[in-house]
């Protein structure tokens, strides 16, 4: 190939380049005006991809970059890489570039060593999910993760979480991790949180919380009031009965009336007995014999009757006062006033023992 031909594919690959990275600035709106990048840009334009490339990896390497720096310095790598014909590099690039910008895409009449490896790229991502992280907080213990979701390149390697709480200076906390990236944060009422995902040089892949930031705000914890107790002092105990309401009095009546009342029952039954003899020889006796004993049996009945009745009475009442005794033993009763607090309100529980 002659000289005009290779001076015409080097003015293509400028070209390419630069509509790229016009691109690139129409659609992203890129502010990336670090010193290495212009360096790179400029190398870029006089046609130098080798300086260009080396500048880019010093670039990469700072950490510092933001994800519109990251997807600047893929996108410019790939098309430096498919430019000096390295076209491994080049896709492996563009990967990465897609994974953070998927609708990222090449203008038309770009050169094919850098649309091939673009192409491959595109194609990888057919059948893989671009980057894709989400966020998990908890408050007790308060805690913030990192859940990586999707990393089809395996670019991040960390987490950072800016974070200001109840108002304070802010505080920067870092992790490591690849699947879930746990960090524990200070313990406060109000959290503001920044979370980012890193890669293996501390550039920002992504950053969650910006401009708006993540809130945390831990409820204030319900004052219960104090349980209460009450002590009721024991009752004095009950004024004695007198003589006559005592049960055991009556109980002893009872007894003796039932006794006697026995006793009144056997004299009449042996008063009939008497009776029945003078009947069966009344040819000796006369017949005021007869009447004496049949009224000495007459009154032994009702009397026993009486006494009978009155043992039952008696029995009664006894039982009666037996039930209703006043009970000797006084204790003494706690009551608990329990408040609980109800929407609206306060509640008071009374528990009283039985």
């Amino acid at each position: 190939m002659g000289p005009r031909g290779r001076r015409g594919r080097c003015q293509a690959g400028v070209r390419s380049a630069v509509a790229v990275i016009l691109t690139l600035a129409l659609t992203r709106h890129v502010q990336a005006d670090g010193d290495l990048l212009a360096k790179a840009r400029a190398s870029i334009e006089s046609l130098d991809y080798m300086a260009a490339r080396t500048t880019l990896a010093e670039a990469l390497a700072t950490g510092t970059n933001g994800p519109d720096e990251l997807t600047e310095i893929y996108l410019l790598t790939g098309v430096v890489s498919g430019a000096l014909g390295d076209s491994p590099a080049s896709a492996q690039a563009f990967q990465k570039l897609l994974a953070l910008s998927p609708k990222a895409s090449l203008v038309a009449g770009t050169s094919p060593r850098v649309t091939r490896p673009f192409a491959e790229a595109t194609a990888f991502y057919r059948t893989h999910a671009p980057l894709k992280v989400s966020v998990q907080s908890a408050i007790s213990p308060p805690m913030v993760t990192l859940v990586v979701e999707s990393d089809p390149m395996a670019m991040i390697t960390g987490a950072r979480v800016v974070v200001i709480a109840d108002g304070k200076p802010e505080q920067t906390l870092d992790a490591k991790g690849t699947a879930r990236i746990a960090i524990a944060l200070p313990d406060a009422k109000r959290l503001e949180l920044r979370v980012i995902a890193l890669d293996e040089h501390g550039n920002r892949l992504v950053e969650l919380g910006a401009p708006n930031q993540i809130v945390i705000v831990t409820p204030d914890k319900p004052v219960l009031p104090p349980v209460i107790p009450v002590v009721v002092k024991p009752l004095p105990p009950p004024a004695a009965r007198p003589l006559y309401a005592q049960w055991w009095l009556w109980g002893g009546v009872s007894a003796a009336a039932a006794v006697t009342g026995t006793l009144f029952g056997l004299g009449a039954r042996s008063a009939g007995n008497d009776l029945e003899a003078l009947n069966a020889a009344s040819m000796a006796h006369d017949f005021g014999e007869a009447q004496d004993v049949l009224a000495r049996a007459r009154r032994n009945a009702l009397l026993a009757n009486i006494t009978f009745g009155a043992a039952g009475a008696t029995a009664v009442a006894a039982v009666i006062l037996f039930v209703t005794r006043p009970d000797a033993r006084s204790r003494e009763r706690s009551i608990t006033v329990v408040p609980t607090p109800i929407r609206g309100g306060t509640a008071i529980t009374l528990e009283v023992p039985f």
